[in-house]
């Protein structure tokens, strides 16, 4: 049983193979921390332009379109499967009863805000994979709108580089379409997720204590390695705990989502980013941070500093809320 290796992008499966991959103790913890007013799907939303030259697509070709490429992204035909009695953490599984209409999804031609609300609005379905788009393909001006959600214990830099490539083309011209004969591989049953379980538990144990014998054959190593772990340790269990300082804006929350539009060049936003040597994202960040200080200066309250869950790779950020000026809300970002 495959518990390590990732499926292969690309080629023929045989479905008499077992297959499951174990997620990481951070995805699985996106699935433990899920709440009813707290959703742990992570969206977004666009509008397309027409073509200038050819009729806008219809939602039945654009589903045909996206199923055609679903060999690209593995991940998006499998559901998460628990492990019985909790004795690790879940396992990615392909799903045989997968059905690309469960997740790609007609939407009613009304503007793409009231769309997002609603569809943000709602968890993501556990028993499937967790992952939805709903299209609107006929918006005034000939536009099509796509809102779609993914969980976020499927969803890393290269997951989303795998949903942009379900769904465009780097060149205007399309290719054709791709077909596939998939079909899913048997599923660990209970008693095997079980046995793998316990064996890799066992295993973990087997390594702390070979790492303890390394690392008391040298120190330095173990003093870098402790401090990695303090590090990630400490910035998970900031993300988890409740705020030191109560804050306005931490209020209780319910399922309800909105969607806010702001306009502005982005030729302006990659300026800054060239100018101060930082990435778009920490331009993105400040502008956040400034907002928020304008909200909360507008309240008659004294703005403090929040905590911000910006990327898989940066756990815990501070957003610089208390910073006075644009450029020292920037350089705090971008530390």
């Amino acid at each position: 049983m495959n518990l390590v290796s990732p499926p292969n992008r690309r080629g023929t499966q045989s479905p008499e193979e077992t297959y499951a991959e174990r997620l990481s103790p951070l995805d699985a913890s996106f699935l433990d921390v899920e709440a009813p007013s707290a959703h742990m799907h992570v969206g977004w939303a666009a509008e397309f332009l027409p073509p200038s030259e050819r009729p806008r697509p219809t939602y039945a070709e654009l589903r045909s379109h996206i199923e055609s490429r679903l060999g690209r992204a593995p991940r998006y035909r499998q559901r998460v499967e628990r492990v019985p009695l909790a004795l690790d953490d879940p396992v990615w599984v392909d799903d045989p009863a997968f059905d690309a209409e469960h997740h790609i999804r007609p939407a009613p031609n009304e503007d793409v805000d009231s769309l997002a609300r609603e569809v943000f609005s709602q968890p993501l379905a556990r028993e499937r994979s967790p992952w939805e788009l709903w299209i609107a393909d006929e918006l005034t001006e000939g536009r099509v709108g796509i809102v779609g959600k993914v969980h976020h214990c499927m969803v890393d830099g290269l997951a989303a580089w795998d949903l942009a490539g379900l769904l465009l083309y780097p060149t205007p011209e399309p290719p054709p379409q791709e077909r596939e004969h998939w079909r899913a591989r048997r599923a660990p049953s209970p008693v095997e997720l079980v046995v793998s379980g316990i064996r890799e538990r066992a295993a973990a144990g087997v390594g702390l204590a070979a790492r303890a014998v390394r690392t008391s054959r040298s120190p330095s190593r173990f003093v870098s390695a402790s401090t990695a772990a303090r590090r990630r340790a400490r910035a998970l269990a900031r993300a988890a705990l409740p705020p030191a300082r109560p804050a306005p804006v931490n209020r209780p929350l319910t399922s309800e989502r909105r969607l806010i539009r702001v306009r502005r060049p982005i030729a302006d936003l990659e300026t800054i980013k060239a100018r101060q040597g930082v990435s778009l994202n920490d331009v993105l960040l400040a502008v956040c941070a400034g907002a928020m200080r304008g909200l909360m200066r507008s309240r008659g309250e004294e703005p403090t500093p929040l905590k911000l869950w910006s990327q898989r790779v940066s756990a815990d950020r501070t957003r610089p809320v208390s910073s006075e000026t644009r450029y020292q809300r920037l350089r705090r970002v971008a530390v």
